[in-house]
């Protein structure tokens, strides 16, 4: 798993899963949601919904990207990270 952006106390991982879609894992303190990136839905976790739904705007701007990293990491290359929200 590879943290791709920190911002305002929530870290958003990568993490391959062959039987998942493309996903993120939001971190915010001990508490962990999944959020699709294709769907930009949360599926499962505990994390509040304020701060999941602010990871879900994040993932909404950064789509694109996420989904040509998701790419680079079935290719097992580096991750690189990508710019967290400013605020």
């Amino acid at each position: 798993m590879e943290k791709i952006s920190e911002f305002m106390d929530m870290e958003i991982y990568m993490h391959f899963n062959r039987y998942m879609p493309p996903f993120v894992i939001l971190h915010y303190g001990t508490m962990r949601t999944l959020i699709t990136i294709e769907n930009i839905e949360a599926v499962s976790g505990n994390v509040p919904n304020r701060q999941t739904k602010i990871a879900m705007g994040w993932v909404a701007l950064h789509q694109r990207e996420l989904l040509e990293l998701w790419e680079r990491m079935l290719a097992g290359l580096k991750l690189s990270i990508i710019e967290p929200l400013k605020g």
